[in-house]
């Protein structure tokens, strides 16, 4: 038995309420390739490990949005396809001479991966969806040959500086307007009408802004002892990826939208930052980073603070000190003398540092869609100091 409700509007349709049945569904299905290589170099003082691997699946499981002519909303489909390609290496060296006082060892661990959709429902035909990761949620751009979850989003080249900057028809006389059909004005940003009608819509008028999957990763750990003392650094590092700024997006859209939907008490949940510090737009005239900050009214799009903008878009590369540890083993006398089996000092210090160019307070702090929120604690830095003995 299936259950339907009955909708109303320009015509009367079912709307069923657990999907279309699908009697071909399967398990999707996985082939992997790998070829690697090791070495021992210089008396094993040198090891190398290469692994270069290809995984391709097909038959993936993807929700395709049907038409509502058809009585149903969504459908599961046999129809994603996704390779992942890459290539890592593994690196040991031992630096310095086994007869040295001090030595001195390294590790690197380098991977480069690159995913690509290999397959679509509906022919291969590109797919754009919302995923609600903001104020009014973020597209994603999928096609065939390019990376999964690409930013879909209007491309952002500024702040209307004058009235007179804004685009308008030769022929009727009319400002720009944008996809709610508000005219723009003096202080709002400039997206680009990409195909040229003087009216910005959506998808029509979006660019494919930015990629979240890294293309580089891995770590590097550097040893050191002498005489009983110990010092390792461990860093970790991404390369090759972009991130969504939504933090920046929401706390500048609920601070200064009245949008009416309860833009109130979700500032009320979230930081007020000092806004002198942003260069916003203020009177005309003014090169602005931001769109001014003053209250919609009528005549206003409430829309300048769009989360589908190129401007929340930063790169999401960083290197960040992971761990620094540090310890001093005591010499055989002091410890026979204790009547000890071992003893050893140690220090630990967690998440010291990260080099960036994001503007966000952590650019690894994403989630599998390279969005930023804000939400939760940030990762802090940790010290760790302790005595190690054994009887």
């Amino acid at each position: 038995m299936r259950i339907y409700l009955l909708q109303r509007g320009s015509s009367d349709h079912p709307n069923y309420a657990d999907g279309i049945a699908q009697r071909d569904l399967s398990w999707e299905e996985s082939r992997q390739g790998n070829v690697g290589v090791e070495m021992g170099l210089f008396k094993e003082r040198v090891r190398l490990v290469v692994d270069a691997y290809s995984r391709s699946t097909s038959k993936g499981f993807f929700t395709y949005t049907l038409p509502i002519s058809s009585g149903y909303n969504e459908a599961q489909t046999n129809a994603m396809g996704l390779r992942n390609a890459g290539i890592e290496f593994t690196l040991n060296t031992r630096n310095l001479s086994p007869k040295s006082k001090l030595q001195w060892n390294s590790d690197l661990v380098f991977s480069y991966n690159q995913n690509v959709i290999t397959a679509l429902p509906n022919g291969g035909r590109s797919i754009v969806y919302n995923y609600n990761t903001g104020v009014y949620g973020m597209d994603y751009y999928l096609t065939v040959g390019k990376p999964t979850n690409q930013y879909y989003v209007f491309e952002s080249r500024g702040i209307y500086s004058r009235d007179s900057d804004i685009p308008f028809n030769l022929l009727t006389g009319n400002k720009l307007t944008n996809f709610v059909g508000y005219e723009y004005h003096q202080g709002d940003p400039i997206l680009i009408d990409q195909d040229g009608n003087f009216d910005l819509k959506e998808p029509m008028d979006q660019i494919i802004g930015g990629d979240p999957n890294p293309k580089f990763y891995g770590g590097m750990n550097q040893t050191f002892e002498y005489k009983g003392f110990s010092l390792g650094v461990f860093l970790s590092y991404t390369f090759g990826r972009d991130i969504l700024n939504s933090y920046l997006n929401r706390r500048l859209e609920y601070l200064f939208e009245s949008t009416g939907d309860d833009g109130e008490s979700k500032l009320a949940k979230r930081a007020i930052f000092d806004v002198e510090k942003l260069n916003y737009w203020k009177r005309p005239g003014d090169i602005a980073d931001y769109p001014t900050l003053s209250l919609v009214s009528r005549q206003r799009s409430p829309y300048r603070f769009l989360d589908k903008n190129s401007m929340y878009i930063e790169d999401g590369s960083y290197v960040r000190i992971k761990t620094i540890t540090f310890g001093y083993n005591f010499q055989p006398s002091v410890i026979r003398k204790l009547k000890l089996n071992r003893l050893r000092l140690y220090g630990v210090i967690d998440n010291v540092h990260t080099f960036q160019r994001a503007s966000i307070q952590d650019a690894e702090a994403v989630n599998a869609y390279g969005v930023y929120t804000g939400d939760g604690y940030p990762i802090p830095m940790k010290f760790t100091f302790g005595l190690d003995l054994g009887f």
